[in-house]
């Protein structure tokens, strides 16, 4: 039998030298935690606050129900939006 056969199913082996390698032995736990403390954060605070703060503006809650609808989904749109490139970037560029 060979060392191969041995390895557990479903279980990727990272090549070293790999950038998925080189990734793992950069980034500690302690960056690890604070990388996703500040992804968390950004989402509750964009996509959450914000457009729950803009629902209750006076001159969204003044107007029809489908402008208010229209501003509070476009604000968390663009939010997710810029959420998601920002993180494909970030994660280009190797920064997470």
């Amino acid at each position: 039998m060979s060392e191969r056969e041995f390895e557990p199913k479903g279980m990727e082996v990272i090549p070293p030298g790999s950038p998925a390698a080189e990734l793992a032995r950069v980034m500690s736990w302690r960056r690890a935690f604070g990388v996703g403390l500040a992804v968390l954060g950004y989402f509750v605070v964009f996509t959450v606050w914000i457009p729950s703060t803009v629902a209750q503006l006076e001159a969204i809650e003044s107007s029809a129900p489908w402008i208010q609808d229209l501003a509070v989904t476009g604000s968390w749109a663009v939010a997710l939006s810029v959420g998601l490139v920002g993180l494909r970037r970030s994660q280009r560029a190797g920064w997470i």
